[in-house]
């Protein structure tokens, strides 16, 4: 048995001779009289031949493998696309590292070459087709449009003006090393990724030196962390860190730097005093999981990128996805699907990439990706978010101590919600004193009720929405109770009690079942305000759902609520903001009449509030991601206090 063909576990479409060839997930075999081997290369869409002695070409078929061709959409070819870079007005520019040339991409997709020749390396300054590069890889752009290119080939650091005008930034063609100094006297050992500072210093991920290196406006080269020669995964401040052949680099308005540590499977953060820490993932341990700091795990990751409020987007080559990671070191994956290399678009795990390294982000937080092994230029554009999940976990019993949740269906048509009162199984979790037998009733904005459940008694159609809300299982014989109803738009409330005189804690959630659905946790209008008792303190979660940030308006009310003639309200409410780790985001004790506020409150039809009043407010931008807004007396008063979460539009 041998080898005619093909590399053995390296998938692609290169023609070559013997090993030098790639295909990608073969199926059809046929051959000719000659010997000529003839093949359905099926992963690249292309019928492709092979000779007697071994020689692979592709023969017919819209070819997926590299080249060097300008044009629009897939008209375009590349080879092995690296860094890329997003401008104001939604230019792309590529590092086409394959065909040693840049390249421009417009909004309308038209693909041009903007510096280079294809196939033809080396080191030249000028202009248009006469530069040559050797392998670039890395771009980054500065406010004023210059081009920062890290020609890994050459070790050097190359500057295109917006006349498109080439020059050496700094280092030496052919000279590799790790010096510090101005211009051609500093050295590099195969620079891979750039990125341009607010201030003009451009910051280098000098690879194989295993140092991020910064060079100002003037072309002075000094070194910010890492020490040459010395690899591994160390935190510290300047030569005290350790990386190991870090590839991606980015840095965010404030001067933070972020670096893709390729052979640590890391993601560091690096301040201006040149503190280097690890921001997610787990220094010699690959993977691919989502999760906090060290929790999470990535598999050679090539590309970073980072928004305006401070989330950083990377290339996890070795998984082939594309992976978020929050300020708070909060890793989730975007687009891809660990272990499933191809190219299909689509959304979150559906789409598929082959070893991505650039990434790029816009303004408006579209992703874009130098999807490399497939030379194409991938975009990912944000879906809407939207609030998806409401709950309260509080005692409940009868009368005034009735558990209520209200909550707002908007859009058209009928929206599928989940609707549940969970009070035994919360034992399981750790929680004493439930309500044993929680009884849920679902009234509209009439207070008409509408539906009720005592046992939700093993629903298979009930048991499919809980796991496609991702929501906890309930055992078939439980007495929790739960409803999945389809609802026109217009306010509801959710009420539970329990059966008889009984008490105890309860938790009551909403949740869409129906994408389009849109939840807000409070009613549309004064006559349909719902409330819940607050002891000491008692909180209510809900969860955004999406990939772009979302504006909500919260509110903790408690002497307004008079006004309704509601009793024994809490007189002066402290609201704050927590998340998922139950770290404090924001709060507010009395919203003190703000404009902002009061145009907010406008805006989604909330009832007013008087600038005098007591109550708490506060307009924040969140994540996709679950929260927890608290409300408590101030001085440990106790009361009946309404939360409400509404969606700005």
């Amino acid at each position: 048995m041998t080898t005619l063909a093909g590399s053995v576990l390296s998938s692609g479409s290169g023609n070559g001779t013997g090993n030098g060839a790639q295909f990608n997930n073969p199926i059809g075999l046929a051959v000719d009289g000659t010997g000529n081997v003839y093949v359905a290369d099926s992963g690249n869409s292309t019928i492709r031949k092979i000779t007697p002695a071994g020689v692979v070409t592709t023969l017919a078929g819209p070819t997926d493998s590299s080249g060097s061709a300008d044009g629009t959409g897939n008209m375009a070819r590349f080879n092995r696309p690296f860094g890329l870079v997003v401008d104001d007005a939604d230019n792309v520019y590529v590092a086409d590292s394959g065909n040693g040339t840049m390249r421009k991409i417009t909004p309308a997709g038209v693909v041009t070459t903007l510096a280079g020749l294809a196939g033809s390396e080396g080191n030249v300054d000028g202009t248009g087709s006469a530069v040559r590069f050797y392998g670039p890889e890395g771009v980054s752009l500065d406010s004023v449009g210059n081009l920062y290119v890290a020609d890994t080939g050459n070790n050097t650091i190359r500057k295109i003006t917006p006349a498109e005008v080439v020059t050496t930034l700094a280092g030496l063609a052919g000279s590799s090393g790790s010096i510090d100094g101005t211009g051609s006297a500093a050295r590099f050992n195969r620079p891979c990724g750039v990125a341009v500072g607010s201030a003009g210093n451009v910051f280098v991920a000098d690879s194989d030196n295993n140092v991020i290196r910064k060079i100002t406006p003037a072309a002075v080269v000094t070194t910010l962390a890492g020490l040459a020669g010395n690899s591994g995964s160390t935190d510290g401040t300047g030569s005290a860190a350790v990386f190991n052949h870090p590839q991606g680099v980015a840095v965010d308005s404030a001067g933070t730097v972020y670096v893709a540590d390729t052979g640590n499977h890391t993601i560091r953060k690096i301040t201006p005093a040149g503190v280097v820490t690890t921001l997610a993932g787990l220094a010699g341990s690959s993977g691919s999981a989502d999760g906090t700091g060290g929790a999470a795990r990535f598999s050679g990751p090539s590309g970073v990128a980072v928004d305006s409020t401070g989330n950083v987007y990377v290339a996890d080559s070795g998984n082939c996805t594309i992976r978020k990671v929050t300020p708070a070191g909060v890793v989730t994956t975007l687009a891809g699907l660990a272990g499933g290399l191809g190219s299909a678009d689509g959304t979150g795990s559906a789409a598929r990439f082959y070893q991505p390294i650039g990434v790029a982000v816009d303004g408006a937080g579209n992703v874009y990706v130098a999807d490399t092994s497939n030379n194409t230029i991938r975009m990912g554009a944000l879906t809407a978010s939207r609030l998806a999940n409401l709950s309260v976990r509080a005692p409940a019993g009868t009368g005034d101590q009735t558990l209520i949740l209200g909550f707002y269906v908007g859009g058209t048509g009928s929206k599928q919600v989940l609707i549940r009162g969970v009070g035994p199984t919360l034992a399981q979790y750790g929680v004493s004193g439930v309500l044993a037998d929680p009884q849920l009733k679902l009234f509209n904005a009439k207070n008409n009720l509408i539906n009720q459940n005592d046992d939700w008694g093993g629903s298979a159609a009930l048991g499919n929405a809980f796991a496609a809300v991702q929501d906890f299982a309930l055992p078939a014989s439980s007495k929790d109770a739960a409803l999945l109803v389809a609802l026109l738009p217009d306010g509801y409330t959710a009420q539970v009690n329990g059966a008889g005189t009984s008490t105890g804690v309860t938790l009551i959630e909403a949740y869409e079942a129906t994408p389009a659905c849109r939840a807000r946790a409070s009613p549309p209008s004064p006559p349909a305000i719902r409330w819940a008792p607050v002891k000491t303190s008692s909180s209510w979660a809900f969860a955004v759902t999406g990939n772009a940030p979302k504006k909500l308006l919260i509110r903790g009310i408690g002497p307004t609520l008079a006004n309704y003639g509601v009793s024994g309200v809490l007189a002066d409410p402290q609201l704050a903001l927590f998340d998922r780790t139950s770290t404090k985001i924001s709060e507010n004790d009395n919203w003190g009449g703000a404009t902002a506020l009061s145009d907010a409150f406008t805006a989604t039809q909330a009832f007013p509030l008087s600038t005098n009043s007591k109550d708490a407010a506060l307009l924040v931008t969140l994540q996709p991601g679950v929260y927890s807004a608290q409300v408590s007396g101030v001085g440990g008063t106790t009361g009946v206090a309404l939360v409400e979460v509404y969606e700005m539009p």
